[in-house]
């Protein structure tokens, strides 16, 4: 990455690099694969923004398997009832 060089994270964030005292640095981005990444310049960063976030700069979905148990779900139900009081 060069100075005036943009990274969006997904739709969640963009880190712009304004100066630096080298030529080239190196910047990891640790981020699950559902999260898109692009790089450009700083000064198109925020046209790419707002015209990308949610389309390109997005954060895709990603499966969920919930496995619960009676015991699981007797718990549950009996922590929400324990905090619902009748009006």
């Amino acid at each position: 990455m060069q100075a005036g060089q943009a990274i969006h994270v997904g739709g969640l964030a963009r880190l712009d690099l304004i100066e630096a005292s080298v030529q080239t640095m190196y910047v990891t981005v640790w981020a699950s694969p559902n999260v898109s990444l692009h790089m450009g310049k700083i000064e198109n960063a925020n046209e790419v923004w707002n015209n990308h976030v949610g389309v390109r700069l997005q954060v895709k979905p990603f499966p969920v398997k919930l496995c619960i148990t009676e015991e699981v779900q007797s718990a549950f139900f009996h922590i929400l009832t324990s905090f619902v009081h009748p009006i």
